[in-house]
């Protein structure tokens, strides 16, 4: 099975349009076709993006909160990269610190 990391804007994008190409990495996630990986910090990440201002309009608070439970208790959570000063490659440290099957 593929696994993939996210971006924490890509599954904003997902969560707010049921079309979009991001979408379609959920569905297939949620379909058992793809292995997604999330941290602590991208899910505290997506947790705040989420439950901005700018996105009420499209989304309340509990479906905010929904989503990242589900992500939270569905996805593959893997510790966080260790931190490296002024560096801001976390996705990618993620990518390389998980087991490749």
């Amino acid at each position: 099975m593929r696994r993939v990391v996210v971006d924490p804007h890509v599954r904003v994008s997902a969560r707010l349009s049921g079309q979009a190409a991001p979408a379609e990495l959920v569905r297939r996630w949620l379909a058992g076709q793809i292995d997604v990986i999330v941290s602590p910090l991208l899910l505290d990440e997506l947790d705040d993006i989420l439950h901005r201002p700018a996105l009420e309009r499209w989304l309340t608070p509990d479906e905010a909160d929904a989503f990242v439970e589900l992500l939270r208790t569905h996805a593959t959570v893997v510790d966080n990269p260790p931190p490296k000063p002024g560096h801001t490659r976390a996705l990618i440290d993620l990518l390389n610190q998980i087991e490749r099957p």
